[in-house]
Parts: C-alpha cells; sequence; structure tokens
C-alpha cells in the first residue's frame, strides 16, 4: 500500500473528493489487523535430481501423494514428480512433446486430471509468444517418458508496445491457478507494484485473450499462487502469503490475512501449493517449507 504520507500529500493536492475516494479504497482493500511473521514448521531440500530451479508446483489428481514441480527458463520442458518432502515420485519425469521451456513460472490443476503450465514469464515485457500449456494427466502413467500438449496463446488487451515503458511494464506473470472453471493469472507488475487479475473461462474453452478483472496493490511482485476448495485463494510475493476470500466470487477485494516472510530463511520464494495440511512453499534455491493451518489461523 502508498504510506500515508503520500495519500496525505495526495489528499493536499488534489481536494477533499479525493480524501473521500482514498479512505474507501484503503479500507475496501486492506488486510483485517496486522500481518505477522511466519517462520515455518519445518523445511527440507527438494531431491529430485533434474528440477534444479523450481518454479511451479501443482497437485496430481491421477497419481496419489504427487506434487508436479517445473523448472524455470533455460531447462527442458519437462515434469518432474515428488513427494510433499521434495522424494522422487513415479513416474518422475515427463517431457513435453515438441514443447520449448521459453518461461515457465506456474502450474495449475484442475482437480480432474488436467494440468496447466504457465509458459507466461516475460521479464522485459517484450514476449509475443505467451501461452498456456494443457496435460491430460489420463495420459500418462509410470512407465510415461513423453506426453502431448495443447497450447492456449495469450494476450494482453492492454499492452501495446513490446516492450512498453519502464513504468507502464505489468505484463509478466509468475501466477496460476485454477478456480471453479476459471483460470486466475496474477501479473508481477514491476512498473506499478499491484497485481491485475485475468481469467480465462472453461466455457469458452479457456480462448482468449486474456479478461482483465481488476487490480490490487501488493506492494511487491507476485511470483505464485493457488487455490483451496474451501474458498481461499492464496498469493505469494517475494516477502509475503496474502489470503483472500473467492468462496463467493474470484476478487481481490475480500483480503483476510497476510504474513510476512523471514526472507533471510526462506531466500527466493517462487511457488506456493495448499496440500493436505497446510501450505508448500517452494523457493529457486531447492528449498521446501511448509507452513501449517494452525500457523495461518485457517480452520481447513
Amino acid at each position: 500500500m502508498k504510506s500515508i504520507f503520500t495519500w496525505i500529500r495526495l489528499f493536499v493536492q488534489k481536494g477533499p473528493l479525493f480524501g473521500i475516494m482514498a479512505v474507501l479504497f484503503l479500507t475496501g482493500c486492506s488486510f483485517p489487523g496486522t500481518g505477522r511473521r511466519l517462520y515455518p514448521d519445518c523445511f527440507d531440500t527438494i531431491r529430485v535430481s533434474r528440477l534444479t530451479e523450481l518454479s511451479g508446483m501443482a497437485l496430481s489428481a491421477c497419481f496419489p501423494g504427487v506434487i508436479w514441480g517445473i523448472n524455470d527458463s533455460g531447462h527442458l520442458p519437462e515434469l518432474f514428480a515428488m513427494d510433499r518432502e521434495g522424494n522422487p515420485a513415479k513416474p518422475f519425469s515427463i517431457k513435453l512433446s515438441g514443447r520449448k521451456n521459453r518461461d515457465w513460472e506456474d502450474m495449475a490443476s484442475d482437480g480432474k486430471g488436467r494440468l496447466f503450465i504457465a509458459d507466461t514469464g516475460n521479464n522485459l515485457n517484450r514476449r509475443r509468444d505467451l501461452g498456456i500449456l494443457i496435460i491430460d494427466e489420463h495420459e500418462l502413467d509410470a512407465g510415461t517418458r513423453t506426453v502431448s500438449s495443447h497450447i492456449i496463446p495469450l494476450e494482453y488487451p492492454g499492452q501495446r508496445e513490446f516492450p512498453p515503458p519502464l513504468k507502464k511494464r505489468n505484463f509478466d506473470c509468475e501466477a496460476l491457478c485454477y478456480i471453479r472453471g476459471t483460470l486466475c493469472l496474477f501479473t508481477k507488475n514491476r512498473g506499478n507494484k499491484e497485481t491485475d487479475l485475468y481469467t480465462l473461462d472453461e466455457e469458452n474453452e479457456f480462448s482468449g485473450p486474456l479478461a482483465y478483472r481488476e487490480s490490487f496493490p501488493v506492494e511487491g511482485l507476485v511470483t505464485g499462487a493457488d487455490f483451496h476448495p474451501a474458498g481461499f485463494l492464496a498469493l505469494l510475493t517475494y516477502s509475503e502469503i496474502l489470503i483472500f476470500d473467492v468462496s463467493e466470487k474470484i476478487t481481490l477485494q475480500k483480503p483476510v490475512k497476510r504474513f510476512f516472510l523471514d526472507t533471510l530463511q526462506v531466500k527466493q520464494c517462487e511457488s506456493i501449493l495448499f496440500i493436505r495440511k497446510g501450505l508448500l512453499v517452494s523457493n529457486e534455491q531447492g528449498d521446501l517449507y511448509f507452513f501449517s493451518f494452525e500457523q495461518l489461523g485457517l480452520s481447513l
């Protein structure tokens, strides 16, 4: 959020009407209470060979206890299977035939057998080949080595320049999740430190272009997202975990909890995943961190 001094200056410059609007904005978007610092219950190092720069995770709907993981840009187009401690699990590694890992940043599952991979990394905001890959888990078994995939090409409705000026570079995305028939993408805005919510609907076969929904002032860079069927959305930044209530509607206007991470301990966090008893967070250095629902104050 903007500092109180920034709001005071704008109030003086723009007058009382702006002040009223600012108060309403802050009231509607702020988290209840103050955020507190989180420390993991436990942590471990990922022991899946070749999974060296974990950028996204998703629960398997077809292989009990399996978490799928992907590497960031510059690696082979592969999926890796592991358990919640980071140990290798069958079918271990599967290559996507005919694909490249341009900049894979996150994963999602619809809970029914479809996996989604966000090839949406766009640090310089100049890519024109963004897309989401879809894989059918039902095509996999313990002996599978390659799998086919379908791609959904993406474009941002508001982007006109490739790249735009530095202050308008808000077209990078490292966070993807699936919520009740909708794919949700949350941007990593270097220009304004907000996140923009874009969606694709299943009823339209996830066809583009992306639909802009709304923005939220995270005052940071969003690097991961996941959804819990109880109606909670978790967003991850390099220094925070933000929880939103999306039980009735997919929106960022119902924030419920905010937690600060010890960045000296958790380093560069890139992915977040709801598992049975809490949240699993991974970093680019190859560590897994677990935060229980009890720690988070969530009754799930």
